[in-house]
């Protein structure tokens, strides 16, 4: 704003020295040239000051627009900074830290429910953020689970997560995977306290709501 007071001063400074020099002419014959001198003063004065105005009014917007944009490129550098870091602890070889880091980052938790004789009845399984957690009977699935009649695939399903929810994908099981009577084809997105049936096991699955780590 100081350029539109500098400009607006300078002339009304000029403006004042005209006014000035043309009172000490007193010629009729000039009079009409005054007339325009000072019609033509004051419209470069309003020209001025609008100009100026303008000038800084789009000068403020730019530089805030400029300062928003910084300060999200930094936000998201940051945030991306922190996910990797969390992949890192969940990836961890060091069994503690592993499992540290997968309750600590959760965004879902998934219980056994049935069959309530088998030995995977009640544990629990945590689904951290922008992780995938593979389930089946293979040793190398996250959740392993198995029964006589391998009516869970060695690969049957799995859950992906973002910072704050949770989808469940079925790998072409044999035997498919359901919640509740809907049989999953495509990605879906899990809702809290849903159950998820796949060959003899039914799993809960409760969202963890309070987890705002990342935003």
């Amino acid at each position: 704003m100081w350029r539109l007071a500098v400009g607006a001063f300078a002339l009304l400074v000029s403006f004042s020295t005209l006014c000035y020099s043309e009172t000490t002419n007193t010629s009729p014959n000039t009079s009409l040239l005054t007339d325009s001198k000072v019609a033509a003063a004051l419209v470069a004065l309003i020209g001025v000051i609008i100009s100026t105005a303008l000038s800084s009014v789009l000068s403020f917007f730019l530089a805030r627009a400029t300062a928003r944009n910084t300060i999200q490129s930094e936000y998201t550098k940051r945030q991306s900074e922190l996910a990797l870091k969390i992949s890192e602890l969940i990836s961890s070889k060091d069994d503690k830290t592993q499992k540290t880091a997968m309750r600590r980052f959760a965004v879902g938790v998934v219980k056994v429910l049935k069959p309530e004789d088998h030995p995977e009845c009640g544990h629990v399984y945590f689904i951290p953020m922008n992780s995938r957690i593979t389930v089946g009977r293979s040793p190398d699935n996250d959740i392993v689970l198995s029964d006589a009649y391998d009516s869970v695939s060695r690969w049957h399903c799995g859950f992906v997560s973002d910072q704050h929810s949770v989808w469940i994908d079925d790998y072409k099981s044999v035997n498919g995977t359901q919640i509740g009577d809907e049989e999953v084809r495509t990605s879906r997105q899990l809702k809290n306290d849903e159950q998820i049936t796949l060959g003899p096991y039914t799993l809960h699955f409760r969202r963890i709501r309070e987890n705002t780590i990342l935003g």
